[in-house]
């Protein structure tokens, strides 16, 4: 399971730039990552990986525990881009969740098509 935290925080980091809050150990982010916060992640990781974003499903409140006010827990599927980094095999595509700060209109942010 540690492992899984420290490639979503790293994928989440550099795949959508501060968008979401990574899911390791770390507290919420407040603003964009530094550099040197990605470079720390990239260097933590098993694999990094390239990916966009097909598909977002909101997973209803009632269904996700430890969810922080003012966010919203999403389900996405990814199709796989590159490997970056990392020597495990990886499928073409892949689905994870993560938790997201709401934009100021109280809807989660469009995620689809990014990388």
């Amino acid at each position: 399971m540690h492992v899984i935290r420290k490639f979503l925080s790293v994928f989440l980091a550099v795949g959508l730039m501060g968008l979401a809050s990574p899911l390791a150990a770390n507290p919420v982010l407040s603003a964009q990552p530094t550099y040197a916060d990605l470079a720390t992640w990239a260097e933590q990781a098993n694999m990094v990986i390239r990916a966009t974003v097909k598909r977002q499903i909101e997973v209803p409140v009632e269904r996700a525990p430890g969810l922080q006010p003012g966010h919203a827990r999403l389900y996405i599927k990814a199709e796989t881009s590159a490997l970056i980094s990392g020597n495990a095999p990886i499928g073409e595509a892949f689905s994870y969740i993560v938790d997201v700060p709401r934009r100021a209109n109280g809807k989660p942010p469009k995620l689809k098509k990014q990388s």
